[in-house]
């Protein structure tokens, strides 16, 4: 068996030679045979005993604890933040999404799941995430790209008499050109002249006063303890 368990080694005592500290067939300590004097029980040496301690001090510093002789549950709490630290390092950060009403579950939270100490992120910016790239570079700064939306582009040209035009000034996409009109000076002759259009997209798309994509809600915490 061997590891931490002592090899036996023969011992000379009064002109008798007997095997110390008298370990069983399969290499780990016995109770021996109590119907049998030669098959005693093994004795477990002060080194075997301190080589343990030894060990499990060393376990429970590596955990980042200091190991005492009082405490039950300092070899569990040791391996639970062995755990937390080796799977979630301070620095790491962990996703947690909304449920189906909106809300958010506080047992689902990283610090009940896991332990250690989680800061909440961006909580109060409603801002989407975006992967690299050239386009999620254009305008950003302090870590935010603001929203933008692609150029619409249009013309609309009206006619009207020359006694009877309509002139209106433009508003948010539009504005009014300006240039000659053509045709003769008579109430039949047209000239070109500008009218005021209204534009209205909630007829063809659902709007709001952002631009967005179809989303869910979600928290991002960091670990910093």
């Amino acid at each position: 068996m061997s590891g931490l368990y002592p090899v036996d080694q023969d011992i000379n005592i009064f002109g008798e030679i007997i095997k110390f500290p008298s370990m069983g067939s399969d290499g780990k300590f016995t109770n021996g045979d109590f119907t049998d004097p030669k098959k005693p029980a093994s004795f477990i040496p002060a080194e075997t005993i301190n080589l343990i301690i030894d060990n499990l001090n060393n376990l429970i510093k590596y955990c980042g604890l200091e190991p005492n002789n009082t405490s039950e549950t300092q070899l569990k709490e040791a391996i639970d933040k062995l755990i937390l630290n080796k799977s979630c390092p301070i620095g790491s950060t962990y996703i947690q999404f909304a449920e189906d009403d909106g809300t958010f579950d506080a047992s689902k939270s990283p610090e009940k799941l896991f332990g250690g100490t989680w800061q909440l992120k961006y909580n109060t910016e409603s801002v989407f995430f975006r992967t690299e790239g050239s386009l999620s570079e254009e305008g950003r700064s302090n870590g935010i790209q603001q929203d933008a939306m692609q150029k619409l582009t249009g013309t609309i040209h009206t006619y009207n008499t020359q006694n009877h035009k309509i002139i209106m000034d433009g508003t948010g996409c539009f504005s009014i050109e300006s240039g000659g009109g053509y045709g003769s000076n008579s109430d039949t002759g047209l000239l070109q002249v500008s009218q005021g259009v209204k534009f209205d997209n909630s007829k063809r798309a659902r709007t709001s006063t952002e631009n967005r994509t179809k989303n869910r809600k979600i928290r991002i915490y960091k670990r910093i303890a």
